[in-house]
């Protein structure tokens, strides 16, 4: 099956890790993430893919996006 995120592959541990592991306000850090949209990825836990992150309602592909963003933008940060 091919995912509408093939492309964010190498992200998609990361992104896995984020949705499984933050807390509400952790999660509210990126923008378009507020605390009805935080509650329901984690009352939809455990997550095993973008694509299971992606059938949270409120969710799709540019919120994906921004927490691809923000992911990446934290990891910038602790290299430096």
């Amino acid at each position: 099956m091919v995912s509408a995120y093939d492309e964010h592959k190498e992200w998609e541990a990361d992104l896995v890790q984020w949705a499984n592991s933050k807390t509400a306000g952790e999660m509210e850090e990126v923008k378009g993430i507020g605390p009805i949209t935080a509650a329901r990825i984690i009352a939809a836990r455990p997550h095993a893919s973008i694509d299971t992150i992606d059938e949270v309602k409120g969710i799709g592909p540019k919120t994906i996006h921004k927490i691809l963003a923000w992911i990446i933008r934290q990891e910038e940060r602790e290299e430096h």
